[in-house]
């Protein structure tokens, strides 16, 4: 994906640019076909604001990647937070969409607390479903 095309995307759900307003206000709405052709059909069923949280989070640190101490704090609250399984939940749900695990591994964003739990619940919700 170029430039052009990311940036297309980061307006699309940015919620305080033009047309915020008539962004949805829905958290179970899927992304928006514009966003499939532009980021390719992702693997992963994530929800519009699943995809606007990660692309926040890149946004933000777009300038350069965290600092060695930020990307430890980040593991150390997740390890905290989440047991050894769902870690691993949240890594195979990276896995699986291509483009996702590419973006998380150039900005160095994948131990983010905020990915790390959009992940495990896809991969929990896959397990109700009876999924994988």
């Amino acid at each position: 994906m170029n430039e052009q095309e990311q940036s297309l995307i980061d307006r699309l759900y940015d919620k305080t640019g033009p047309g915020a307003s008539e962004a949805p206000q829905t958290t179970d709405a899927p992304a928006s076909p514009m966003a499939e052709r532009l980021y390719g059909k992702p693997d992963l069923d994530l929800e519009l604001n699943q995809y606007s949280a990660i692309s926040d989070l890149r946004k933000k640190y777009s300038a350069g990647p965290p600092d060695a101490a930020t990307e430890q704090a980040w593991l150390t609250e997740v390890q905290t937070r989440y047991g050894q399984e769902d870690m691993e939940l949240a890594r195979d749900m990276v896995v699986r969409d291509k483009n996702l695990k590419e973006m998380l591994e150039k900005t160095r964003l994948g131990n983010h607390p905020e990915v790390v739990k959009i992940m495990i619940a896809l991969a929990r919700a896959e397990k109700r479903k009876g999924s994988k």
